[in-house]
């Protein structure tokens, strides 16, 4: 018996479809599409019908929709992004940990894809599990290849390299960085997720966020420039005295 077409489990994402305001712009709308997508056996998914209704309720032009999400059903993701397409509004996709498999189709009906330093970006070749004879074996192979086939027909729209390459790294299943996702141009836009301080944050949260961000290469050179400096100033102190 064939299965709809899914993706491999890559692991547990907390349900959450939701459309409200934004706190910081408010002419526009967050809309959170974390979990798996398409029908579940295990609890609320995130599905087409949901994000149709979600759509008809912002009245924003902008809409930042924010992804989480290891994947699920294939052409649940490639309507939900054909949705995306042919909205006439702004909609740009934040990824907030991950986009996997379908959840990448969703990002790309998005018109901007933003990725925070430290979220990932997985592509691959769909997959699926079947029972039967040889004839429906051989029809699942089928319908797989053409799967295939539309996967490369979304990436190449963004994909900087040869449609050869970008089967080879379908192939390969590895978690992109955000920085090989804009390499590759899956990717519009990197950001830095570090805030900063502010008068209300205790002393650990603004040495953190002052100081985090260094290289401990960049901490050494520090310390050795101090001691080169307080040489320098014992020697200048000797001359003087001298």
């Amino acid at each position: 018996m064939d299965k709809s077409l899914k993706n491999h489990h890559l692991g547990e994402v907390a349900f959450r479809l939701e459309a409200k305001k934004s706190e910081t712009s408010p002419n526009e709308t967050d809309l959170y599409l974390y979990g798996d997508i398409g029908d579940g056996w295990w609890g609320e998914t995130i599905t087409a019908r949901g994000v149709i209704n979600a759509l008809n309720e912002i009245e924003t032009d902008v809409i930042n929709v924010h992804i989480q999400s290891f994947g699920g059903e294939v052409f649940e993701g490639i309507t939900i992004s054909n949705l995306f397409k042919q909205s006439e509004k702004t909609i740009n996709a934040y990824i907030d940990g991950v986009a996997a498999s379908s959840a990448t189709i969703i990002a790309f009906g998005a018109d901007k894809i933003i990725m925070p330093v430290n979220t990932q970006f997985m592509i691959h070749n769909p997959w699926t599990y079947v029972a039967g004879n040889a004839d429906e074996l051989e029809k699942v192979v089928t319908r797989l290849r053409k799967s295939e086939d539309s996967f490369v027909a979304t990436y190449m729209e963004k994909f900087v390299g040869t449609e050869e390459e970008l089967r080879e790294l379908l192939k390969a299943e590895e978690f992109l960085t955000a920085e090989e996702a804009l390499a590759y141009g899956f990717a519009d836009e990197i950001i830095e997720t570090v805030k900063e301080p502010t008068a209300g944050e205790d002393i650990k949260a603004r040495l953190m966020n002052k100081y985090g961000q260094r290289k401990p290469e960049d901490q050494k050179n520090e310390k050795m420039n101090d001691k080169e400096n307080k040489k320098s100033l014992l020697g200048n102190m000797a001359n003087v005295f001298n």
